[in-house]
């Protein structure tokens, strides 16, 4: 059930020590959880204002493209952080699934499921791990469903855009049609 699965998760894990399962503690997993937000929020901060700079010097019409303007440069710094920053989101998750059973689609022959059960010391152990059983490349796994995500908001806010567009230029006609009239 799904009570089972959360309180594995969740209220079984030691608070200050690691358990004989080799899950780490609530306190062992502080530092690179903490560390994956603060970098996230720096990064993200970074690159919006990077982005905001080289993106400045475009004349917004309305207020509402100024908007949709820093939705966009927000959307793209977003995206450009979680790629620089999945290696360590990677590692954080990995840290925190550790001792229970992971399942994992079957890649090489394309049937079933493949159980996972890891066990890291520590962040360090975790990387080396990683690059040792998987390469470089194993940093990045799932990174494909993420793409896929900003594919969707990318979407949602070029289409946001358009309609945008369309409004304003809807709204322009009627304004002139009315004071032809």
């Amino acid at each position: 059930s799904d009570y089972q699965g959360f309180r594995e998760f969740i209220l079984e894990r030691p608070i200050l020590y690691s358990d004989p399962s080799n899950r780490l503690s609530y306190l062992q997993l502080l530092f690179p959880t903490v560390l994956t937000n603060i970098a996230h929020g720096i990064t993200t901060d970074g690159m919006e204002t990077l982005m905001g700079r080289l993106f400045s010097n475009r004349s917004h019409s309305s207020q509402l493209h100024h908007i949709l303007h820093k939705l966009f440069v927000g959307y793209l710094s977003s995206l450009l952080a979680d790629i620089l920053l999945y290696p360590l989101l990677t590692v954080t998750i990995r840290l925190h699934c550790q001792g229970l059973p992971v399942l994992v689609n079957n890649v090489e022959t394309g049937i079933g499921v493949q159980y996972i059960t890891t066990y890291y010391s520590g962040p360090v152990d975790c990387v080396m791990g990683i690059l040792e059983a998987e390469g470089v490349t194993g940093f990045y796994k799932g990174l494909s469903a993420l793409l896929l995500q900003y594919a969707i908001q990318g979407l949602l806010i070029l289409l946001l855009w358009r309609v945008v567009i369309y409004w304003e230029r809807w709204r322009r006609e009627q304004t002139q049609v009315s004071r032809h009239t």
